[in-house]
C-alpha cells in the first residue's frame, strides 16, 4: 500500500495509520480528523501522508533487520504442497531468491556462496541444485563471463509455476504450455 493521500476520502480500505513522507511521523487513522483538510503533517506542515498497514516491514522487523529481506510464499512452505521438497532445497531455494528482485529475474550467487549461507557443503549445494534442475523446477544457464570465468544463473520461474499450478514433481513446464505430459511429450519427439 504506497501512494500519497491528499484527503480523508482517499485513504484505502484497511490503513492503520498515515505515514509522513517528509518527516517519517506516523498518524493513527483515528488522528486523521487532526491533519487538515487536505492532509498534512503536524510536525512538519506539509503535504505528502502514505497509508500503512499493521504488517508492515518496519513494524516486524525494526531497525537494521527490516533493510535486507527475502519474501517467500508461504505455499512454498506449506507441507502440503505438491513439491514435497527436503530441508536443503528449501534452504537452497530461499537463498536463490534472496537474490531475486522482480518475477523472471535470474539469478547467479556461487555455489561457494550458497554453501556459506545454507551451511551446507558446496557438494551438498551441487546436488541439489542438480536435483531441482532435474525435476524441471529451476533452469540453469552457464554464462561465459569475462576471462573466460563461467557462472552459473538460475532461472527459478518454473519453481513458482509449478508451486502456483500445484502441479506435482517432477515438473514439466512444456505441459504447462501445450497439455502434453513429459512421457507424452519424449515419445513425440
Amino acid at each position: 500500500m504506497s501512494g500519497i493521500v491528499r484527503s480523508r476520502d482517499e485513504l484505502p480500505a484497511g490503513t492503520a495509520r498515515l505515514e509522513c513522507v517528509h518527516c517519517n511521523r506516523q498518524w493513527s487513522v483515528e488522528q486523521v480528523t487532526e491533519l487538515g483538510d487536505p492532509l498534512r503533517c503536524p510536525d512538519c506542515w506539509k503535504g505528502g501522508l502514505v497509508p500503512r498497514r499493521h504488517d508492515r516491514i518496519a513494524d516486524k522487523y525494526p531497525g537494521k533487520l527490516g533493510e535486507h529481506f527475502a519474501t517467500i510464499p508461504h505455499r512454498l512452505l506449506d507441507p502440503n504442497n505438491s513439491l514435497e521438497l527436503t530441508s536443503n532445497e528449501l534452504l537452497v531455494i530461499v537463498v536463490l531468491e534472496r537474490f531475486r528482485w522482480r518475477w523472471g529475474d535470474r539469478v547467479f550467487p556461487s555455489q561457494e556462496l550458497i554453501a556459506r549461507m545454507t551451511r551446507l557443503s558446496r557438494r551438498t549445494v551441487q546436488r541439489v541444485l542438480d536435483g531441482l534442475v532435474e525435476d524441471g523446477l529451476i533452469f540453469v544457464e552457464h554464462d561465459r563471463g569475462a576471462g573466460n570465468l563461467c557462472r552459473n544463473v538460475y532461472d527459478l520461474t518454473p519453481l513458482w509455476d509449478c508451486l502456483a499450478l500445484g502441479a506435482p514433481r517432477p515438473f514439466d513446464p512444456f505441459a504447462k504450455l501445450t497439455g502434453v505430459t513429459a512421457t507424452h511429450h519424449e515419445a513425440s519427439t
